[in-house]
């Protein structure tokens, strides 16, 4: 338990430094812009080869931001979700077809 205990304050403490120091620094800051560039465009190639739509670049955004505030509530103990790779894609497959 104690063990788990202090991975969940590590966790958290990261995270707020991550977010302190996403503030503070630009060029912390920048780097990060870069990096959510990269995922958002992987998001938007795999959404692209399931089914081109012109709503691809949305539907990239609305799977980043979950999948953020996912690690967010697990960081903080909110959830502790298991994530089935079949279930996510055939999730993705459902929103893009519509």
């Amino acid at each position: 338990v104690d063990i788990i205990k202090n991975n969940l304050e590590t966790e958290m403490l990261h995270y707020v430094l991550l977010a302190y120091g996403v503030i503070k620094y630009d060029d912390l800051k920048a780097k990060f812009r870069v990096k959510y560039n990269e995922w958002l465009s992987l998001i938007r190639l795999g959404l692209d080869k399931i089914a081109k739509s012109e709503n691809n670049e949305v539907y990239s955004r609305l799977i980043f931001a979950s999948i953020e505030g996912m690690i967010i509530r697990n960081i903080l103990g909110m959830d502790n979700i298991s994530v089935d790779k079949d279930k996510v894609n055939m999730i993705v497959k459902s929103l893009v077809m519509r």
